[in-house]
């Protein structure tokens, strides 16, 4: 698939922080966007999760974690604050699903703060620990774009609260900010292409050790 059209498909950038912030952080501006249609927030609610306002409102603590979160280590406080303004958050509590393996994928997930618990169920049937996630790091973005199938489940393992980027507000941000849209698509760029080359080379080490374990047992029977 082409760049452009890829792009295309970005639908949201969730970033994921502690619920255990003090009061929600609605506001006029928030409602008016979801009456407006500009946010669908079902897909949360109906699992439990609280919409919580917009995410500029927590810019300055998104940006003390940039040293912790790829996406955003080149950004601003002020570009942070923008982007935002974008955003509506939601609180999840420990053990809801965030993304469910095998769903329809339009959006992504950064955690500021907590941990994600990223699971894929084995051939029993059982979920298999992949991976804990810590704050800062980026899952979903795959998904995101390609719309597959997810991969893997992420369970909130603690209170949590994330914001969501829809696509629609993503053209927006091209559109009425298109340095920090360009910024943004840059960096995700970058995101995958770094984790394809980690997952590479992982799969050249698996490789490569397949070959040398018939040899070594065949040096040991000699």
């Amino acid at each position: 698939m082409p760049l452009a059209l890829s792009w295309s498909r970005l639908t949201c950038l969730t970033i994921v922080a502690g619920a255990d912030h003090g009061e929600d952080l609605q506001g006029a501006d928030w409602r008016e966007r979801l009456e407006g249609g500009e946010m669908d927030d079902r897909y949360f609610t109906e699992r439990g999760m609280r919409p919580m306002g917009l995410a500029r409102e927590v810019a300055a603590e998104m940006h003390r974690m940039i040293a912790h979160a790829p996406l955003l280590e080149e950004f601003t406080i002020a570009e942070i604050t923008t982007i935002g303004g974008y955003m509506p958050v939601y609180a999840a509590e420990k053990g809801q699903v965030i993304i469910g393996e095998g769903e329809v994928g339009d959006f992504m997930i950064i955690l500021i703060s907590g941990s994600i618990d990223v699971n894929r169920r084995n051939r029993q049937g059982r979920p298999s620990r992949i991976a804990v996630v810590e704050a800062g790091h980026a899952l979903g973005e795959m998904s995101m774009l390609d719309g597959e199938p997810r991969f893997a489940s992420c369970v909130a393992l603690e209170p949590s609260r994330f914001a969501v980027l829809t696509r629609e507000n993503l053209t927006k941000v091209i559109a009425e900010e298109p340095r920090l849209g360009a910024k943004i698509l840059v960096k995700l760029v970058h995101m995958l292409a770094q984790r394809l080359r980690n997952t590479s080379t992982r799969l050249v080490s698996y490789m490569v050790g397949e070959r040398e374990a018939p040899e070594a047992l065949s040096l040991r029977e000699d």
